[in-house]
């Protein structure tokens, strides 16, 4: 299966048109880092850890050879990604995910402020902001900023009303 999504990911990588010459420079970056991504991830071994949603643990069937790991609790709170000084912090219930992040440097120029990814202990993962009250021992992910088209549709448009303005001079100076 992961195989199987890793292909339809080059795919549409692979497939999308672009309009200017710019936004297929863009494109051909990101496809060059979705490829990086791709081969990296084809060499990941699966752990088979399954997140079992509450109240449904006892419809989980289980076979020969399969062992239930309940992980130890702990007071350690860590900071990856896209934050100045990445590490682990002690776990405070006060604390939001902001204030973790301020505790780790703040954000760092590449970060997407609007969307952090939590990671909790049994493997589950929601998207939250910087208000969201951190459970003890979560794992806390600043992700990237992504490149989108509007980057370059403004950089088009912002080029040619340069060029109008210029345009514009020269004939005013005539």
């Amino acid at each position: 299966m992961i195989n199987k999504s890793l292909d339809r990911l080059e795919e549409m990588t692979l497939a999308t048109q672009s309009t200017t010459r710019e936004e297929a420079a863009l494109r051909q970056d990101d496809a060059n880092l979705v490829k990086q991504f791709i081969a990296k991830a084809r060499n990941v071994e699966p752990s088979g850890q399954i997140v079992v949603v509450p109240n449904s643990w006892q419809d989980v069937i289980l076979q020969q050879g399969d062992v239930i790991e309940i992980p130890a609790q702990t007071s350690v709170i860590t900071v990856n990604g896209q934050v100045r000084a990445q590490g682990a912090l002690t776990f405070n219930p006060d604390l939001t995910v902001g204030d973790y992040i301020a505790k780790s440097g703040g954000f760092d120029d590449n970060a997407d402020t609007d969307e952090i990814l939590v990671i909790h202990q049994n493997g589950e993962n929601e998207v939250v902001n910087t208000a969201y009250r951190i459970q003890q021992g979560d794992e806390i992910m600043v992700l990237p900023k992504v490149k989108t088209k509007r980057v370059e549709i403004t950089r088009g448009v912002s080029q040619i009303i340069y060029q109008l303005a210029v345009a514009a001079k020269v004939i005013l100076d005539l």
